[in-house]
């Protein structure tokens, strides 16, 4: 839970909790020294001063989770084999679905 600008109570979750939080480790980091602040939130040392490295080289966006997978995968089935596959497995009686 925090205070909106009025001082009404939200609730944040997901991507905007995660934002929150990391936004508090960084504010609180350049207050204080980094290990206190690591010991505060309970995390390394070496996450606190990644987060502080992301926050000063690009500012709020340097905190936004960053996509975890590939950006490509140049062995993946294309949608259209993929769909005629699925065409052909309907016409084939062992795989369609029984109810």
């Amino acid at each position: 839970m925090e205070l909106s600008k009025d001082g009404n109570l939200i609730k944040l979750t997901g991507k905007e909790k995660d934002f929150s939080i990391r936004k508090s480790i960084v504010i609180e980091a350049q207050k204080n020294v980094i290990k206190p602040t690591a010991g505060k939130f309970g995390m390394s040392k070496n996450t606190v001063l990644l987060f502080l490295k992301r926050f000063l080289s690009g500012g709020n966006e340097g905190l936004i989770d960053r996509r975890k997978g590939p950006k490509h995968i140049p062995h993946k089935t294309s949608a259209i084999l993929e769909t005629k596959i699925i065409k052909c497995r309907n016409l084939a009686s062992c795989y369609v679905l029984k109810d």
